[in-house]
């Protein structure tokens, strides 16, 4: 297990949800669009606890139903990732 993952166990272990928190990850990896609906934002990880804890943290604090997507990635290695529309 690397190190960031284990920050990233650590970190979803405490019970603390910030819009801070939200903020950061946004900020991260996070993208704005633009489709028929109107403005979309897209946050991709490939940790799936950490999709999640997106989805929550965007329900409690802004009250919308997220939707949570994955795909395999092309290259050789077996990494699914998530991304939260």
């Amino acid at each position: 297990m690397s190190f960031t993952v284990k920050v990233k166990e650590e970190l979803l272990g405490l019970d603390i949800k910030s819009k801070n928190e939200l903020a950061a990850i946004m900020k991260m990896s996070g993208n704005l669009g633009i489709s028929a609906q109107g403005l979309t934002l897209s946050i991709t990880t490939e940790n799936a606890k950490i999709a999640r804890h997106i989805y929550e943290l965007l329900l409690t604090f802004y009250e919308v139903k997220s939707d949570i997507r994955h795909h395999q990635k092309t290259n050789l290695r077996k990494n699914r990732v998530y991304t939260v529309f």
